[in-house]
């Protein structure tokens, strides 16, 4: 198992009183999932500069200017594109499918007539 890394830094007192307080005193595992949240959104504006400005703008345009949003909305419309993909390609094999049934139906349709 991966312990994974420790890291050691120092609170102001009054600081170090309200994370004791809001994390119901599992400091660590509070940090550690406040860590996780704030990389994934450090992920998501990141993924969000990648874009094209035109597409950012129409982003940000649609979430009102909140660049989380924003994000969150280039990942949703990506993995509706994906799922769309998929879908697509499923259909295609589908079809694909079908018409080998068909043509073996047919085959076998036209052997009993000449046999």
């Amino acid at each position: 198992m991966n312990a994974g890394k420790r890291l050691t830094f120092r609170l102001p007192e009054e600081l170090y009183k309200e994370v004791l307080r809001v994390s119901g005193g599992r400091v660590s595992a509070w940090l550690r999932e406040v860590v996780q949240r704030a990389v994934e959104e450090e992920r998501r504006k990141a993924l969000l500069k990648t874009l094209p400005e035109e597409l950012r703008a129409r982003l940000l345009e649609r979430a009102g200017g909140n660049e989380r949003e924003a994000a969150n909305l280039a990942i949703h419309y990506l993995s509706l594109a994906i799922e769309e993909e998929e879908t697509e390609e499923a259909a295609q094999e589908a079809i694909g499918y079908a018409n080998k049934m068909e043509a073996l139906k047919e085959r076998k349709g036209k052997e009993r007539s000449t046999g």
